[in-house]
């Protein structure tokens, strides 16, 4: 029975430049990862990625898409559904706190917090990827979609 070799996990700094590779890799998967770091880092990071990706790798994104309060225009729809009735807010307000917490907490402790579709299509874009596609978590809007985006 032949074992073929699938993946490869390499130790390194994602602000360093990334090692020569024999051939280009097919995926890069950040799970969790993005909402850690200001943009500026995370452009940084995503260039680095972009330095050694070849023309059909794409880069896999697992975080989270923070909804806006009220309605905006968006260069990405995400295909979310029917809105909730006035007044209520397009993010379901104190109904969905969990997520605009978490933003508070991790732009006061590490300068970051999480993005919207936008926010998170700006640094692909500046980071040299063009976002393809979003699948959303199926049991979830906002925690854990998966983001795809291809060299630019």
């Amino acid at each position: 029975m032949s074992h073929k070799k699938k993946v490869d996990f390499i130790g390194l700094s994602f602000f360093d430049p990334q090692p020569s590779l024999p051939s280009p890799p097919d995926v890069f998967l950040l799970r969790q990862i993005v909402h850690d770091w200001s943009d500026k880092y995370v452009i940084k990071l995503f260039r680095r990625l972009r330095d050694v990706a070849g023309p059909s790798t794409k880069l896999v994104i697992v975080d989270s898409i923070i909804g806006y309060a009220c309605d905006a225009p968006s260069t990405y729809s995400l295909d979310e559904g029917p809105k909730p009735p006035a007044p209520l807010l397009s993010n379901m307000g104190g109904a969905n706190l969990l997520p605009y917490t978490v933003d508070l907490a991790i732009l006061s402790c590490i300068n970051s917090g999480e993005r919207t579709i936008d926010g998170h299509n700006k640094v692909i874009e500046a980071g040299g990827w063009k976002l393809v596609e979003v699948r959303k978590n199926p049991i979830s809007k906002i925690w854990w979609p998966t983001l795809v985006a291809v060299p630019a």
